[in-house]
């Protein structure tokens, strides 16, 4: 009996990956019929995870209505639907990302380049062939340093949404939109999404002067920032060492807008962007309306 996936994206380039990856077994793939009802099943699956995470103090009722504590049995219930929550989030885009890349290799390198006569067959063991080679090279990279991947991956999806986001939203979903808009928008959002990212960590006192109005420091970190500035200005030579020291812990702490991490600066740099390219679209020439026409067909629901 065929197995049956249901796929909720209508693109061909989706399509051709899963194909590329089930090819030679008995699997039949199912695809949303329209656009609209990729979007409504997008939709009504989305809340689904929020209502279980938002019910979940109801469970104490299972356990006797005791309160929540610190290593009971409900709160391993908890800890054990987060942790399973991100684990299927991070597999959902690993294996997404490795499917795109594994299919990049094998049919835009190598079926597209090298051979453009290979057999389907051959096209298949390369995509899976490709698909082992960069799950091991990840993986292996992973374990070695497993702490920078982490901050790797948040710097990548922070400098990937600064520099995409705006100019994918705005492009799709507002007409008036345009080339010098979108270009204007990527560049801006680049622009604070790298300065967060590298100003608090290589520039700390410089960062901490200008912007101390959105840290999140309270008054007493403040007050020790400025006490050790002072004292480093007036110590000797032999002593302005460890001061320096102690100060340079001291503003890492409090180098910061709101207490965001600098992995996550696409907090800050999605809005600049949006907001730049909005701003540049208005003051500039509208695009065709034969370029409005095809935004407008993007986003209309079409037969699959």
């Amino acid at each position: 009996m065929a197995k049956r996936i249901l796929i909720a994206d209508d693109s061909v380039t989706i399509q051709k990956a899963f194909a590329m990856v089930f090819g030679g077994q008995d699997v039949t793939l199912l695809t949303a019929r329209s656009v609209e009802e990729a979007r409504n099943s997008f939709l009504f699956a989305v809340p689904l995870p929020g209502v279980v995470f938002i019910a979940a103090p109801a469970y104490s009722a299972l356990l006797g209505g005791e309160d929540i504590a610190t290593g009971d049995a409900l709160s391993a219930v908890l800890t054990g639907l987060t942790a399973t929550a991100a684990i299927a989030a991070c597999l959902a885009l690993g294996s997404g990302l490795l499917l795109a890349m594994a299919n990049g290799l094998s049919y835009d390198l190598y079926f597209k380049s090298l051979v453009v006569i290979a057999p389907t067959e051959r096209r298949v063991f390369i995509a899976r062939a490709c698909l082992l080679v960069v799950a091991s090279l990840a993986a292996s990279a992973a374990f070695t340093r497993p702490v920078t991947m982490l901050v790797l991956a948040g710097t990548a999806f922070s400098l990937a949404a600064s520099g995409l986001l705006p100019a994918l939203l705005l492009g799709v979903w507002w007409k008036r939109a345009n080339g010098q808009g979108a270009l204007a928008g990527m560049i801006a959002g680049l622009v604070v999404c790298i300065y967060y990212m590298v100003a608090p960590r290589y520039f700390p006192y410089a960062f901490y002067e200008t912007s101390s109005a959105f840290s999140n420091a309270t008054e007493l970190q403040a007050a020790a920032y400025r006490s050790l500035r002072q004292t480093y200005y007036l110590a000797d030579a032999q002593t302005r060492g460890a001061v320096l020291t102690l100060w340079e812990i001291k503003v890492r702490a409090i180098a910061n807008w709101w207490g965001v991490s600098g992995m996550l600066a696409g907090v800050f740099g999605v809005p600049v962007g949006l907001v730049v390219m909005t701003a540049v679209s208005l003051f500039t020439t509208a695009p065709s309306k034969d370029v409005q026409s095809f935004v407008e067909d993007l986003r209309k629901a079409q037969p699959a």
